[in-house]
């Protein structure tokens, strides 16, 4: 952030942040994302801000915001004033529970405020989503599993965690770099925040894989909505809880006493890895999902150099710029209602050539 940015931050006024959500209230919005992570820098200002909003009485209109622990728990108002603005849902960036692996994010010491500031925000009824990251340098089983189980005790709703990784350009990779660490230095289209590019000090790529994946599966489980979304989202609520969730957990089951769970790991992996496969291209070897393998010591393709996937994958340069995805898709049904109408030509043997 602060090489793209800089350490500093211009803000609009409140009568201009208020004049926006207005014009887009008038268009039929009632549901808006607030993406921005400074918004608790300035705790009076989201305070004001907050008040202006419930000032102007839009009791179905919602908000979701990205806030730090820090800047929650400083104000012991500020949640009751964003409540009251009808601030539905926050996003923490907790990162971690452990004040070694935080001071690496340079996060400082937050597990004391975030633990304010979670059941400060459950308290006025905000469903509270929390940033995990795992897979620091001095990570084993055991810390991966302390981490869920932070998040899990504090109540949070939503866990989106991911595993370090390193990005170009970043000191986080200049450090796991140095600290030969890294296991897939370039191919960056694994550089999706899931799959580990780096090892531990006590694990391997394939093995912190399959640790993340075990410990989030033992002790946060299959999401339920509950609590505050029940309140929030009845509709929604009702229907995963009844119908959605009872069907994911029934397949888990039937998959664990098909293939075991090591098994049901592996074939997960397997599919998730292909999801984003969009041209057939990708490089993977597939032993990398086996956590007890002696193969692929990362994911990627372990031919990729520093300047691999810069320009688009399999683009010969005669494709249009933008296309229309409406008429993209016609041109193919034309295409193929043309295939199946044409007559088949005769078949010509070479001797008759």
């Amino acid at each position: 952030m602060n090489q793209m940015y800089g350490t500093s931050f211009r803000a609009y006024g409140i009568d201009r942040v208020i004049a926006d959500i207005e014009g887009m209230y008038q268009r039929g919005v009632r549901h808006i994302l607030i993406v921005d992570d400074n918004i608790t820098l300035d705790v009076p200002r989201l305070g004001d801000i907050c008040d202006a909003i419930a000032a102007l009485k839009r009791r179905d209109l919602q908000f979701v915001i990205q806030a730090s622990s820090a800047g929650i728990a400083r104000d012991p108002t500020l949640p009751r004033r964003m409540a009251a603005a009808g601030i539905t849902q926050v996003f923490l960036g907790i990162e971690n529970g452990d004040e070694h692996n935080l001071a690496l994010t340079k996060k400082g010491k937050i597990v004391g405020v975030t633990q304010t500031a979670v059941p400060r925000l459950i308290d006025e009824g905000i469903i509270v989503a929390g940033g995990l990251i795992t897979g620091f340098p001095d990570d084993d089983a055991a810390a991966i599993r302390r981490n869920y189980e932070y998040f899990h005790a504090m109540g949070i709703h939503t866990v989106l965690d991911q595993i370090i990784t390193p990005y170009p350009n970043t000191e986080m990779r200049q450090e796991l770099l140095a600290a030969g660490l890294v296991t897939n230095p370039y191919d960056y289209q694994w550089y999706t925040g899931y799959w580990p590019q780096a090892r531990t000090r006590h694990l391997s790529s394939r093995r912190l894989l399959f640790e993340r994946w075990k410990a989030k599966r033992e002790i946060i489980g299959v999401w339920r909505a509950d609590g505050e979304f029940q309140r929030n989202y009845p509709g929604y609520s009702w229907l995963w809880n009844h119908v959605m969730r009872p069907l994911i957990l029934a397949n888990e089951r039937r998959m664990t006493w098909m293939y075991g769970e090591k098994g049901r790991f592996k074939r997960q992996m397997n599919q998730w890895a292909r999801l984003n496969d969009f041209f057939g291209d990708m490089v993977v070897d597939e032993s990398f999902f086996d956590p007890d393998a002696d193969g692929a010591e990362g994911i990627g393709d372990p031919a990729a150099s520093p300047g691999f996937g810069a320009p688009p994958r399999k683009d010969d340069g005669r494709e249009a710029a933008f296309i229309s995805t409406r008429e993209l898709y016609w041109s193919k049904q034309v295409a193929s209602r043309t295939a199946r109408t044409m007559p088949e030509a005769p078949a010509v043997g070479l001797d008759s050539v």
